[in-house]
């Protein structure tokens, strides 16, 4: 009786697994993503996130680009849900508010309801400040030719959270980097060379930046680990 059991217990299983999801797929959500000032933002990405997800961080989001009027429309391509919205554009300095790393404390995605017959939302996201912008140039001190570096950025901030959250790493290009940082904000800088060679020396330093400011560090590193 017992193989019967678990055969009949596995055929059931299987028939729920292939019912098909009863939730319509009907839905959409359109709005337009506009700057501090109110001016349409073009080709920023709008994130998507159905509310059954444990978290922002943790979700798979739908995403849509703006258009050159700051538009978007996911299209009637949505599931009946509760989703949270909330956008981004890194090229003008705005940077992933869901990230730990670039996350402030008033951060709060947009939110819409799509439930009934052909449900339809209007979302309007207002992007907040911009980030601060790092610059940095990686050499050999002693050759002046640039350096393959990793640039490790931690959100200091942040306490509690591990580093694998509240931090990035940057790979440097011909020695140079740029990324954005989380304005008014303590971030910890460390740049080692790309070998991981404990010969080399290390860099590191605190910087903080006010919203849209650029700051270039040159930063040179020596073979005999002498210093910076």
């Amino acid at each position: 009786m017992k193989p019967l059991l678990l055969f009949t217990l596995l055929l059931c299983t299987f028939a729920i697994s292939q019912t098909p999801d009863p939730t319509p797929v009907d839905a959409r959500i359109t709005g337009t993503v506009v700057d501090a000032d109110g001016k349409p933002v073009s080709d920023a990405t709008v994130s998507v996130v159905q509310e059954n997800f444990s978290s922002i961080t943790d979700a798979y989001p739908i995403q849509i680009k703006t258009a050159s009027d700051g538009h978007f429309d996911s299209g009637p391509t949505l599931k009946h849900a509760l989703y949270y919205l909330y956008a981004r554009k890194e090229k003008d300095g705005y940077p992933d508010r869901s990230s730990p790393f670039y996350r402030v404390v008033d951060f709060e995605p947009q939110t819409a309801q799509l439930f009934g017959a052909r449900p339809e939302a209007k979302v309007d996201i207002k992007l907040g400040d911009k980030a601060g912008v790092l610059i940095g140039k990686v050499i050999d001190g002693d050759t002046d030719q640039p350096l393959d570096a990793w640039v490790s950025l931690v959100n200091m901030d942040m306490n509690g959270v591990p580093n694998t959250l509240n931090g990035k790493s940057v790979e440097t290009k011909g020695g140079t980097f740029r990324d954005l940082v989380p304005e008014n904000t303590d971030v910890y800088v460390h740049v080692r060379v790309h070998s991981g060679d404990p010969a080399w020396s290390h860099f590191d330093v605190k910087v903080s930046l006010q919203p849209g400011e650029e700051r270039s560090l040159g930063i040179r590193l020596y073979k005999n680990g002498t210093g910076y």
